[in-house]
Parts: C-alpha cells; sequence; structure tokens
C-alpha cells in the first residue's frame, strides 16, 4: 500500500518522515522474518535509508 502512494503522491512526505523515524526499528523488526528479500522491498521503497536496511538485510536469519 505505501508503494501505491508514493507513486501517486509525487511529494509524499507523511511517508518520508515515516521512514525517516522507524527505519532502523523496522528493519529490526523482520531480523527473524526469515525472507532476507523484505529488505529488497524496504530499500525500493525507502532509498534514503537504504544503507539501514543493507545492514539489517547482512544480519537477518
Amino acid at each position: 500500500m505505501i508503494s501505491e502512494v508514493k507513486k501517486k503522491e509525487v511529494k509524499a512526505f507523511n511517508i518520508d518522515i515515516f521512514f525517516d523515524a522507524k527505519a532502523t526499528e523496522i528493519a529490526d523488526t523482520f531480523l527473524d522474518y526469515g525472507d532476507v528479500r523484505i529488505y529488497d522491498k524496504l530499500m525500493a521503497l525507502d532509498r534514503a535509508h537504504q544503507s539501514v536496511y543493507e545492514d539489517a538485510k547482512g544480519r537477518a536469519r
């Protein structure tokens, strides 16, 4: 759903603010998810925090 909003709203400031505040927490939430492809999706949605997701992807189980 977030992807659809970002496509429709070029200036999706609320989404950017959300990711600014929660990127690390989101990344840590999926450490035990079992499918590291989730981080590829997060990187596509939130390019500003790509390094956070890459780091978490490396630590994921």
